[in-house]
Formats: structure tokens, sequence, C-alpha cells
């Protein structure tokens, strides 16, 4: 059984034999790729001969080549690999140059190869045509043409290998002076070499970029793609990148042009625009490109970027009524917008100092606010014109600002005495009139005019006055803006300064905005005076700081009586982008007289001259800082 079994397996192989002989009925497999028929190492063609071997040849830049590798269709490959099938590029020593070397990467072959490409030479107009090929066995990069190596050569059937004349290889010999070659007559590749000296054929193959080359099967000729031109206009109110706007001789991509749209404009949308391979793609409202790879001649008109309009504000914001709670409350109520979205930023009477957001500002603190808004545009149109609301966060407290004004109405012959609520002397100074002010009877405390000089430092707060007339005692007052005075004071001493860390008994928190006045007493505990309340931000406020000095333009006034003559003064502020506290705390600067019946003074600095005599006028900051003018009244 065993005997008959060994016979049908070896008529099974002679058969195989018989048929594998047998013309297109070989057995090998073997991926086709584009240009197989012409493919050397195939079964079919790798024992032809004579004429049937030179059909096989074809034609690049004029000479013959045979096909010793097919990729053009592996992935991201796209090439054949030619060896040249005829003796029309001479002989060359491999190295004609002593010290003779078998280094490939310094021959003179190699040299002589990489001439061809170059400017003038025979293959500098096909050069972007083939492929830039890495030779790592001999360290080179980048050749156009070269010489095969032993092993490539090995891969090349006997028949192609045959040649007139021995042939060189890049591969090196046994020893320093010799390189390794083909023998024509047979075909046999010698490894061990000959010396680098002598005169053997030069065979160079090369890697042909089939993107950029046609084939004609008629003539088996490979030719350089014809080369095309793009021309692309108009794209105006935009600026252009990237590739010119005229490109020619191209013979495969285009560089991809960008037009990108000026400011205050953008690309109305539309469909590609595509001609003989080129397309304008509008990739944003403010981009379009054009690319591709041309067929033709291609010509595209890129559309025009459009002028943008301005976004419309439908439903203004509107200020809400607000009184002072503690906690941060939205200034406004929402707008809406059309076009566009509606944004707020806070800012000053004449312009916004913070960024614009979408969200509704907030504020905390007793004051006035003023919150800008504007419509700012979608992608199709600009920012409309910014306008702005005034917001008051009203103070829901007496806040017991300095200097009392006992709530009494002199009482005239038999008139009820009535008492008047609500009343302190910075109202009575900076809003009441002369004749409203002689109709309250007002204490005004006037003996004690000192400035207040205040330093923030290590948790504690350090306030310092100057010494009032018959004064023995003080007591310092503190609270946070937009809260009462407590009835006790923070802090009593016989010194002209005091050092506290605590307000109500609790640390004092530096983020907010705090406010300080001092009364003084004489040595029978009598009542002198109040200092003026100075209203100042903590620290560690992140919107406000304070004033750093107030400045006069003159230190002495003479007035005659009954004439009137202006303080001016200035503050500067403290360095920096915070803003200044407003004038919901009190005013930029406060004016108080010493001696009401010499000269008085209004809330803008005015004086009056009363009687003859002098007195002086004091300016306050909001923080306290004091500066004093002397007023003659002839």
């Amino acid at each position: 059984m065993k005997q008959k079994m060994k016979q049908w397996l070896g008529a099974l192989l002679s058969i195989a034999l018989i048929l594998g002989l047998m013309p297109g009925m070989s057995l090998t497999a073997y991926a086709a790729g584009a240009y197989n028929d012409y493919l050397v190492t195939t079964d079919a063609n790798k024992n032809k001969s004579g004429e049937g071997l030179t059909a096989l040849q074809v034609k690049f830049n004029e000479k013959p080549w045979y096909i010793i590798a097919d990729n053009s269709t592996a992935v991201d490959a796209g090439t054949v690999t030619l060896l040249a099938a005829d003796t029309s590029f001479g002989t060359s020593a491999f190295d004609s140059t002593a010290p003779y070397s078998r280094a490939y990467s310094g021959s003179t072959v190699k040299s002589k190869l990489d001439a061809l490409t170059a400017e003038g030479d025979s293959f500098a107009g096909v050069k972007d045509a083939i492929v830039d090929t890495d030779l790592t066995d001999v360290s080179v990069t980048g050749a156009k043409l070269y010489l095969l190596s032993t092993d490539e050569a090995g891969n090349v059937p006997d028949n192609v290998r045959k040649f007139s004349t021995a042939w060189w290889l890049r591969s090196p010999g046994d020893n320093d002076s010799r390189a390794a070659f083909v023998w024509g007559e047979d075909g046999r590749v010698y490894g061990y070499g000959t010396e680098v000296g002598g005169g053997y054929g030069v065979r160079p193959a090369l890697k042909l970029n089939l993107s950029s080359v046609i084939f004609e099967s008629g003539t088996n000729t490979f030719s350089l793609k014809p080369a095309y031109s793009v021309t692309l206009s108009s794209g105006a109110n935009a600026t252009t990148s990237g590739g010119t706007t005229s490109q020619t001789g191209l013979t495969g991509a285009m560089t991809t042009v960008t037009y990108t749209a000026n400011t205050g404009y953008y690309f109305a949308e539309f469909t590609d625009i595509t001609d003989n391979g080129i397309t304008a793609t509008r990739t944003s409202s403010t981009v379009v490109t054009v690319s591709g790879t041309p067929t033709s001649d291609a010509t595209i008109t890129v559309p025009d970027a459009v002028e943008k309009t301005a976004a419309i504000v439908t439903k203004a914001p509107t200020a809400k009524s607000l009184t002072y709670t503690g906690q941060a409350q939205g200034l406004v109520n929402a707008g809406e917008a059309e076009n566009g979205t509606i944004q707020y930023a806070l800012g000053t009477a004449t312009e916004a100092t913070q960024p614009y957001t979408t969200s509704i500002p907030t504020a905390t603190d007793a004051g006035t606010y003023y919150v800008w808004y504007k419509a700012v545009g979608d992608d199709k149109h600009i920012d409309s014109e910014s306008a702005c609301i005034t917001v008051t966060i009203e103070d829901n407290k007496n806040t017991g600002n300095s200097g009392t004004i006992e709530p009494v109405v002199d009482q005239k012959g038999n008139t009820p005495k009535a008492e008047v609520e609500g009343l302190d002397e910075e109202l009575a100074t900076n809003v009441m009139t002369d004749d409203e002010k002689n109709k309250v009877k007002i204490d005004a405390s006037t003996g004690f005019y000192s400035g207040l000089k205040i330093s923030q430092k290590n948790g504690k707060i350090k306030v310092s006055w100057d010494k009032g007339e018959d004064a023995s005692k003080y007591a310092v007052y503190a609270a946070y803006c937009g809260n009462k005075f407590a009835s006790k004071p923070v802090k009593t001493t016989k010194s002209t300064s005091a050092t506290f860390k605590k307000i109500n008994g609790k640390k004092i928190d530096f983020s907010k905005n705090l406010k300080i006045y001092v009364t003084a007493y004489d040595a029978s505990g009598k009542k002198i005076g109040n200092t003026v309340s100075a209203h100042f931000a903590g620290k560690n406020n992140k919107k406000y700081k304070n004033p750093k000095a107030v400045k006069l333009t003159t230190t002495a006034l003479t007035i005659e009586v009954g004439k009137s003559a202006k303080v001016k003064a200035s503050v500067k502020m403290e360095s920096g982008k915070k803003i200044a506290l407003n004038d919901a705390h009190c005013a930029k600067l406060r004016y108080k007289t010493t001696n009401k019946k010499i000269a008085t003074v209004d809330k803008n600095g005015n004086v009056t001259g009363v009687a003859a005599g002098t007195c002086e006028v004091y300016v306050y900051s909001k923080n306290g800082l004091a500066m004093k003018c002397t007023v003659t009244v002839k």
C-alpha cells in the first residue's frame, strides 16, 4: 500500500513539473502590477532572450530601460524601478582618484551619475519625475540615478544581467580597493569585486514617480505629463498667502492659495467652485482655499469678500432699581440683539474700562456704576456702537458720617420744637443751600479740622491725625462702607495715632471698602468735634484704589467782603488700573472753613468773604488726606 502511494505521489509531481515547463502554465503566484507585462522578474519574462527580451524594454528620456520592480499599485508608492538597457551611459572607473576607495558615497562613478541631473545636463528636465532614493547600505541619501547593490542585482534575472561589457555595482569588494561588478558575458555577480580604477560599464537604475509621467503603450514610452497653468482672479477685500494667484508649468498639484478676508469683511456662503481639477472652498466665514491637481489649464474666479454690516441692539438693557444688601447684585436687565450678542462692561461715564462679556455686571457696594453695552456681531457682522447706562445702588442706612447735626429746628417764638432726622455735616456742607442751613440748627463740630492719614499693614490699620486745639483724648470709629458706625469706638487714645486689627470684634476684611472718623475731647471730656469721615478701599480690594495726595494751586487767598474766589485743588491717585471709589461714598473733594463768620466755602471750593479777618479752609480727599488754605478777608 505504501509503495502504491509513493508511485501515485511521484506521478503527480511529474505532471506538475511538465505543466510548469509549458508556456502560460506557470504555477508561480505573484501580485500583478500595472506594468506586469513589462516586468522582467516574472516567470513569463525572466527567461526571454533576443527580440522577446528587447520587446520588454520601455523608454524614458529617450533611453531604453528594463522594469525590474513594479510598485505601481502598492499603497503610498506608485513607482516603477528602471535599469538601463544599453551602453549609452558609457564606461567609468569606480574610483579614479588615489588613494582608491571602494566607498560608493565618494566614488567617481556616483559623481558621474549625480551630474546627469544637474542644470543643463541630459536628465535635468526630468529629475522631478525621479524619486529621491536612500541607499542605506552605502550611506547615501536622495539619489536620483544610482548603481545596483549585489543583492538587488541578484534579484534581476540572468537574461537582463547579461550585457555587452562588465558593469559596476555599488557594493564594496573584499578589500579597500575593490568594488563588486557583474560579468556581462554570463551575467554572473562577482561580490568579491575588482580593482576600482578599471573602466567598467555604467548601468544605472532609477525609481520613476508614476504621478509625474504618462505611459504610451503603443511605443512603450514614459513621458512627462503635460504642464498646466492655474489662474485665479477676483477675491477682492482679502489677503492671499501660500501660492501665487498665477501658477504655470504644473505637472502635479498646485501650491494651495489661501484667501483671508480683511478686517470688517467676510465670505458669503457658496458651493465649491471647480475647474479642471482645481477647487475653491469656503473653509470659514473669513477663509477660502484654492487647491488641487490640474487636468488641464484651469481658471477660478474667487468670490469677493463682502463688507460686514453692524449688528443691531433690538432691546436695550435697562437699569435696575437697587438698594444695598451686602451681596453682589446684577446691575441691569438683559438686552437683546440681532445678528450678534449683547455684551456688557463696567467703566466710567466716558468709556468702558473692563472687558466686554456676555455676563451682566454685578456690584455690591452702594454707589453709582456705569454699565456699557453693545451688540457684538456674529461672523457676518461688526459690533454696534457702544452705549452706557447709569445704575445706582442706594445706601439703605444712615452711615454715620463725620460731624453730627443736632436733629433740632430752632424754636421761634411760641412755635413747637421739631426734630429733623438723617442730617450730617457733609450733607449740610455739600448739599444744603445757605438759606436751608439757616433754617436748621447745625452743630457741625467745627472745632476739629485735622485730616487723616491711613496705612494698612500686617492685618492692621493705623490712622494718624494732627493734635486738635485743647484736645487731650481721641476716639476712633471704624465701619465697612454701607454699614452704620458702631456706637463704641474701635480705639481710644491720648496720642495722635491709633492702630487696630478688628471691626465689630472680627478681623478686618481688607477686600472691602471701609470708613473711619476720629472724635476729639478736651480734658473735661467735652466733645470738641469730629474729623471728616474717611472712605477708603481695603488693600486687598481688586477693584478700587485710594488717593495718594491732595494738591492746591495756592495756599493763601485774599478776598473782599462779599466777594468770592475758588480754592483750586486736585487729587493724585495711587498707580495701577484700579478705579477710585465713586461719589456715592462722599465727594471727591470736600471743603470746610474754620470760621463761617469770616468766610464760607461751598461744595465746589468757592470761598466767600463774610467779615474782615483770617481763617482756614481745609480741603479733604475721600480717604481723609487734607491740605489747608489761609483765607484773609478785607
